[in-house]
């Protein structure tokens, strides 16, 4: 599992929610694996507010300079990738959910919401 925070004076100052990834890739489950009982911080390889995801690595340059570590597994479309990203739900509110952006993954993640007893949380 990746951890990763967006802290209130950094990237995202306007939350203090902390993401979860769960990662289906063996290599990043392997990596985690390397560090256990720590959180490894990510961010998105786009700036908040820009409107898509990249592709490759040349495609998120802008934000070397403030890397600590690059791992480049190639063009996300070849590795079976989706452009619609990562489906993102907020837990935030206790046996409630809402998704928060539709990914790639979302019915299969409502689905399983739904089968933990959690009820979509309305506005």
């Amino acid at each position: 599992m990746l951890l990763f925070m967006f802290l209130w004076n950094c990237s995202n100052p306007t939350t203090s929610n902390v993401g979860i990834r769960i990662p289906q890739q063996k290599f990043v489950q392997l990596l985690c694996q390397e560090f256990p009982n720590q959180p490894i911080t990510q961010t998105s390889a786009n700036l908040s507010g820009t409107p898509e995801s990249p592709l490759c690595i040349e495609d998120f340059k802008n934000l070397w300079p403030s890397l600590d570590l690059i791992i480049d597994a190639g063009p996300i479309i070849q590795n079976q990738g989706n452009r619609n990203g990562s489906t993102i739900v907020d837990l935030s509110v206790k046996g409630e959910y809402k998704i928060v952006r539709d990914g790639c993954a979302k019915d299969q993640t409502v689905k399983i919401l739904k089968e933990f007893g959690l009820k979509e949380m309305h506005d």
